[in-house]
């Protein structure tokens, strides 16, 4: 099988990763092509679809956006023909190419326009036939790869039309894997960016405490425009991919004939040759070597062991048979707090032995010690008085700290009583008021006071602002000081769809509260008990949905 055969045979995976590797050594003139052809024609399609979904008089403006729109388009085909050649001439190691005529530049971007004009309506009729799409979107992408190299050897856009179509039969197999597998990625790529936009939203509005769109309701996502830039986002990072691995599928097909993978391979392996062979003369024909001491046994010995001992070794010897087995590090560390204890008892009684001990020799010193019962008698009875001694001297000084704790504890002074909470003083009549600055009872016992002397409007103030307490504390509205009484209304039929008890008795609230405090009319005990009748209704069914 010759080598030809065997790189025809490249899977999925591995044409993949060639284009992914073609693309890391791209320079970065390539990349300029590419990005501003792509991300201005991305734009204008953003603001194309957003003025004619949205815009007033959007059709007085649409013969001149739709013509700004397909200018920008060709100019984008335009840029990737040239980041294509580049890629080509990086497979083929060219790197001083000939200049392209003037003439074969209009040709280029005539064909470009002619070629892809066709694209939008071809693409969708060979999808609806499924079988030709693979060899029709292959196609539009080896015109995009193959265009200035055909142009710059004198060709037209036929030959460009032409060679596109054949390059497109090469390896169906392989080319509707590759299909495959960058739908799987693009689709990856989008889901990223979709739920990245809608992340952010919310960490954003959680950490800033602002509120967003996106954060009071997820489902403006799904908006034609946000579902537009994502995908236009998604077109600007896979695109360099498609054109690189189709870029490799041409140049394998195009050295069926010529063998230039074969000469690429052929002047790799020639320079890697070359290097080794330099590499061999040098250190063959450097200066002689220096005759070396002989080395003793001993030192050796020495240096292997120093070698052995380095961390690059240790973990390769085998482990001592007589070592411990290993516990954990906690058990290692009671164990070590066990150990310094019974040395620390070990040392205070060696301290008491001898200081006791001393004493005691200096009572008995004057006794004459004769017989050998009575110098084992004397020494039986040290060792019981030491004891006793210290057993004493324990007991004393128990004793004593208990005494102390004692007297302490007697000595402290009672627990002051804790003073009660002072209410801060609240004016009803300020817009300043937030719902926050008081609890939902609080609220309600200041609705029962200005009740009480007749002031009404003040007391429906405090009533409705218990009413916004009692939500905020259910997590069904976030209260703040710049949210209007609207803003509530929304908020509370998003977090709590299925309470419509909530939202009717909610909507009749903000509705009698707007109307008396803002409209300046009277506030009655009648209207006032509808209030309070709704502030109930709200408690008892508020529960989030």
């Amino acid at each position: 099988m010759s080598a030809t055969t065997r790189q025809d045979q490249r899977t999925v995976l591995q044409i993949i990763e060639e284009a992914t590797s073609l693309l890391r050594s791209t320079p970065p003139s390539a990349w300029a092509w590419y990005f501003s052809g792509t991300l201005l024609f991305v734009c204008v399609l953003l603001h194309f679809w957003n003025d004619m979904s949205r815009g007033a008089g959007a059709e007085n403006r649409l013969p001149s956006s739709s013509l700004l729109l397909a200018l920008t388009y060709v100019f984008m085909k335009v840029c990737h023909a040239m980041f294509g050649d580049h890629l080509m001439r990086q497979l083929k190691g060219d790197n001083s190419p000939a200049p392209l005529p003037f003439r074969s530049k209009l040709r280029l971007i005539t064909s470009q326009a002619l070629v892809h004009a066709s694209m939008p309506w071809i693409l969708p009729l060979s999808l609806a036939a499924m079988l030709p799409f693979g060899w029709a979107y292959a196609s539009f992408h080896n015109a995009s790869i193959l265009s200035v190299q055909i142009l710059r050897d004198g060709g037209r856009t036929r030959d460009v039309v032409r060679s596109a179509l054949a390059q497109s039969h090469f390896r169906q197999g392989q080319n509707h894997g590759v299909m495959i597998a960058l739908l799987c990625f693009s689709v990856a790529v989008w889901m990223n960016l979709f739920f990245g936009l809608m992340l952010i939203a919310v960490l954003g509005s959680s950490f800033t405490g602002s509120t967003n769109a996106i954060a009071l309701n997820p489902w403006i996502l799904l908006g034609t425009s946000i579902l537009a830039a994502t995908i236009c986002g998604t077109y600007v990072v896979c695109a360099p991919i498609v054109k690189a691995v189709y870029a490799l599928r041409c140049f394998y097909s195009q050295s069926r004939k010529t063998g230039e993978d074969l000469l690429i391979g052929f002047k790799t392996a020639s320079a890697r040759a070359v290097c080794v062979i330099g590499l061999g003369f040098l250190a063959t024909s450097g200066a002689p070597a220096i005759a070396q001491k002989p080395v003793s046994p001993q030192q050796l010995e020495e240096s292997i062991q120093s070698v052995l001992q380095t961390d690059a070794f240790q973990w390769k010897l085998p482990r001592e048979a007589n070592k411990k087995e290993e516990r954990g590090w906690i058990a290692d560390f009671i164990d070590a707090i066990e150990s310094m204890a019974v040395d620390t008892m070990r040392t205070v009684g060696r301290w008491l032995d001898r200081t006791i001990g001393d004493w005691l020799d200096r009572i008995f010193r004057g006794r004459q010690i004769s017989l050998d019962g009575d110098m084992e008698d004397l020494g039986t009875g040290r060792a019981s008085t030491i004891q006793t001694v210290l057993w004493t001297a324990l007991a004393i000084l128990g004793v004593a700290l208990l005494v102390v704790l004692y007297r302490q504890w007697r000595k402290m002074p009672p627990a002051p009583a804790k003073a009660p909470i002072a209410v801060p003083e609240i004016n009803l009549e300020s817009d300043a008021v937030v719902a926050t600055q008081l609890p939902e009872l609080e609220w309600l016992r200041l609705a029962q006071e200005k009740a009480a002397i007749g002031d009404y409007r003040l007391a429906m103030r405090a009533l409705f602002l218990a009413t916004l307490a009692h939500l905020g504390e259910r997590k069904l509205i976030a209260v703040s000081r710049w949210k209007s009484n609207g803003d509530y209304r929304r908020e509370l039929r998003f977090r709590s769809r299925s309470a419509s008890q909530v939202h009717e008795a909610f909507d009749q609230t903000v509705s009698m509260f707007d109307w008396a405090w803002y409209g300046w009319h009277e506030v009655t005990a009648d209207l006032l008990e509808r209030f309070s009748a709704n502030h109930k209704t709200i408690i008892n069914d508020g529960t989030a949905s």
